[in-house]
């Protein structure tokens, strides 16, 4: 967000959600907050930071968040949709193999499509001793 206002000239909410898009979508995953609370979060923090930096962008904002309640609706719409298919899952059952995970990942693949490796995240995953015998 600070690195967002310091170098961006034209500085805008609606700029600084789809430059940060995935970092939007992070946060609704792992938040049980709606998108207006989290719309709200999201624009306090802006502005908050924005002060700090000794910018003045309250009017921007608000005149912004109004006058372009479809735009930000349209791109909420796309954050949810998005965040929806990164909460998939795959069941793999214990006794599988990394090559049949490997499996479900590739017949899956359109809902990894949009996904970055980096925020991919494994849960309850075990991985076996291996006890080489020589």
């Amino acid at each position: 967000l600070v690195s967002y206002l310091r170098t961006i000239n034209n500085k805008s909410y609606r700029g600084f959600l789809e430059l940060n898009r995935h970092i939007i979508i992070s946060s609704i995953s792992s938040s049980s907050l709606n998108w207006n609370d989290l719309d709200n979060l999201w624009a306090g923090r802006f502005l908050f930071e924005a002060r700090n930096l000794y910018f003045t962008l309250d009017d921007k904002v608000n005149t912004e968040r109004s006058q372009r309640k479809k735009d930000l609706r349209t791109f909420r719409q796309g954050v949810i949709e998005e965040c929806g298919r990164a909460k998939r899952k795959l069941d793999i059952e214990k006794n599988k193999t990394i090559s049949k995970f490997k499996d479900a990942i590739k017949k899956n693949a359109r809902i990894f499509s949009n996904i970055d490796a980096k925020d991919i995240k494994l849960w309850k995953v075990e991985i076996p001793t291996i006890v080489m015998i020589s």
